[in-house]
């Protein structure tokens, strides 16, 4: 054959061959995504947390290895859970930390949410964590991260009023406490809306402004007035007394 044509032959197979190996290559990766994915599955349903610990970590370092996001996510957070329940507090934040950065590459100044409810997951997580060590300043900052991204997660907006009135931040809490207000009104809910309306009485009652907290104390006797039982406006007429002496 002329050596053009040898020539174009030569390519056209390196070509082929080429193609091959990134496909091979490919096949390769998602096999190796795919046995991730069947090793989480495993370690979610695991009966007791260490074999779900030790699973989860399995994965987390097959997903480092391959730089496969949504496996170290998944591992991550199952790692979270575990560490939990289990009292390794330092740890489950590592592990949350590192699940955040994936999800959010932006962070908060510049947002690029990759997967809106694994990063809610991600932000509640981080919040319960910092509440439960009483660190209530980071975790009011995560729920409120969570209302940025949902803001009708009623749930997660008591835990940020809870959050700031366990921080001394008062005015903060009742500014927040208002959503649930307004969504506990509307649903009727009067049992939660006394709740709220309590928290934020004992609150300013508590702590030097006792004409606010008599404000919400005659909310809730105008509730309990019409929908409470007899016990309930007993312990409600006492707790008006006491705030009048």
């Amino acid at each position: 054959l002329p050596y053009s044509t040898r020539l174009f032959f030569d390519l056209l197979i390196f070509g082929v061959q080429a193609i091959g190996l990134s496909a091979q290559g490919l096949a390769d990766l998602e096999y190796s995504t795919i046995e991730v994915d069947v090793l989480l599955d495993r370690a979610r349903s695991a009966v007791s947390d260490a074999n779900k610990y030790d699973l989860s970590k399995k994965c987390l370092a097959i997903a480092r290895d391959l730089r496969y996001d949504g496996g170290i996510v998944r591992a991550s957070i199952l790692l979270c859970e575990v560490c939990a329940r289990t009292n390794r507090t330092e740890e489950a934040l590592q592990y949350y930390l590192e699940a955040e950065e994936k999800l959010n590459p932006g962070g908060i100044s510049n947002p690029l949410v990759l997967d809106k409810s694994a990063l809610l997951e991600v932000y509640t997580g981080l919040g319960d964590l910092f509440f439960q060590e009483k660190l209530y300043d980071y975790a009011g900052r995560y729920y409120q991260r969570v209302l940025a991204l949902e803001p009708k997660d009623y749930v997660n907006m008591e835990k940020a009023g809870d959050a700031c009135l366990l921080d001394a931040r008062y005015d903060s809490a009742e500014v927040i406490y208002k959503g649930l207000i307004r969504y506990y009104k509307s649903q009727g809910n009067y049992p939660r809306l006394v709740k709220t309306y309590q928290k934020l009485a004992n609150a300013y009652s508590e702590h030097g402004n006792p004409s606010k907290g008599l404000f919400y104390y005659l909310a809730i006797e105008e509730i309990i007035e019409y929908n409470g039982y007899p016990e309930e406006r007993a312990v409600m007429y006492n707790n008006m007394g006491k705030q009048y002496a």
